[in-house]
């Protein structure tokens, strides 16, 4: 993939904060308005990951608690391609090979 991303409209996520918390908690309520963005860019809140989130979800803990926790886990990055002018424009096809049994 290109680097460059000036050119599309990109919500990205750097690290675990307290905006990625939102997001993610409005995302499992289905009240996110991300239909704004063309690429949406930060860490994964995997099964792991949302144990510690749920925690903050259900109100049982607070935000920098939660934050503060997940310093501790491995995360991934995830890119979420919303637009099929973004896979046309960024992605490069370099290659491709057969696998045998």
């Amino acid at each position: 993939m290109q680097e460059n991303l000036s050119a599309f409209n990109v919500l990205s996520f750097e690290e675990e904060s307290e905006e990625w918390l939102d997001f993610v908690c409005a995302c499992r309520k289905g009240i996110a308005s991300n239909d704004r963005y063309e690429l949406i860019i930060g860490n994964v809140a995997d099964d792991d990951v949302f144990k510690t989130v749920d925690l903050y979800f259900r109100g049982l803990w607070e935000k920098e608690r939660v934050l503060e926790e997940l310093k501790y886990y491995k995360v991934n990055d995830q890119i979420c391609i919303r637009d099929q002018k973004v896979l046309e424009q960024i992605l490069i096809y370099k290659e491709s090979y057969s696998m045998e049994k």
